[in-house]
């Protein structure tokens, strides 16, 4: 039991480290020529060195060194600025990853993620895009998240965040934390920049399964058995397929085992009779 202990507490040290997400700007898909050894990266930046080597540094913010030439696909995340040129790497961006999901299968929900991200910036730039019907004045009052503004206006927008300004100064919001009712109102001020109701739809969506339990444990569980790859030199599929299929395994057939072993010491001293006492 208390070995048992000891590597529940690596776990939950290993897990409480990984935790601090940080925003990623693009996905790697990463392989060495077969397609089930393949793995998707999110990344912040990408260092390009010598001897065919790349140091990605993660979501997470922790460094990663692979060869150039295991890279089968480099996709960039939506820019938070959008210009005239967004439907056109929207379209690339789309197409490229479509390809993929086809390619990798297991590497479908990551893939479905940078989906998601193009689509609502292509989705928010076609709303941005367009004027609207009534003529543009400030809000009075705008209430979110028990904030209070007044002389509300809007004056930038992306697929994730507004900017507003405001009687005291300039604020950004989430568009995952806006109502529908909100976002037409904030339309309502500017002649130039629109939110798409769709988008934030797809915002609200993705910020409900970001935050579900289940989805949080996966991230962490995820994230230390990269961290346990890397220290004793394993890809991470390695790693999950002999947790899974053998050390698991042979942990809970080695405590079951223990505690047979156990009870069986256990009936004996209750079974065997006292020396020098007849039965």
């Amino acid at each position: 039991m208390k070995r048992l202990a000891i590597f529940a507490a690596v776990i939950c040290h290993g897990i409480s480290s990984a935790a601090g997400q940080h925003e990623a700007t693009g996905l790697l898909v990463v392989g060495e020529g077969k397609t089930s050894a393949a793995e998707a990266l999110e990344y912040r930046s990408i260092l390009k060195g010598s001897a065919n080597l790349w140091v990605v540094t993660g979501a997470d913010g922790n460094q990663k060194r692979i060869k150039a030439d295991s890279v089968r696909a480099n996709i960039d995340y939506p820019p938070n600025d959008f210009d005239q040129g967004l439907p056109s790497l929207a379209a690339s961006a789309l197409d490229k990853i479509r390809a993929l999901e086809g390619e990798w299968p297991r590497l479908s929900l990551p893939l479905a993620k940078a989906r998601g991200k193009w689509e609502r910036a292509l989705s928010s730039y076609q709303q941005t895009n367009k004027k609207p019907d009534v003529s543009t004045e400030s809000l009075p009052i705008f209430e979110v998240n028990k904030a209070r503004y007044s002389n509300v206006r809007m004056t930038s927008a992306n697929y994730e965040t507004a900017t507003i300004t405001h009687s005291t100064g300039v604020t950004r919001l989430r568009i995952a934390d806006l109502t529908t009712p909100q976002i037409i109102r904030l339309n309502q001020t500017s002649d130039s920049r629109q939110i798409g109701t769709a988008a934030a739809d797809e915002a609200r969506a993705v910020a409900r399964a970001g935050s579900t339990l289940t989805t949080k444990l996966r991230k962490k569980g995820m994230r230390l058995l990269e961290i346990f790859a890397e220290r004793i030199g394993l890809e991470t599929h390695v790693m999950t397929t002999w947790l899974i299929f053998v050390i698991f395994p042979a942990l809970i057939i080695g405590l079951v085992v223990g505690n047979v072993v156990q009870s069986r010491k256990m009936r004996s001293l209750v079974l065997k009779p006292a020396r020098g006492v007849r039965t």
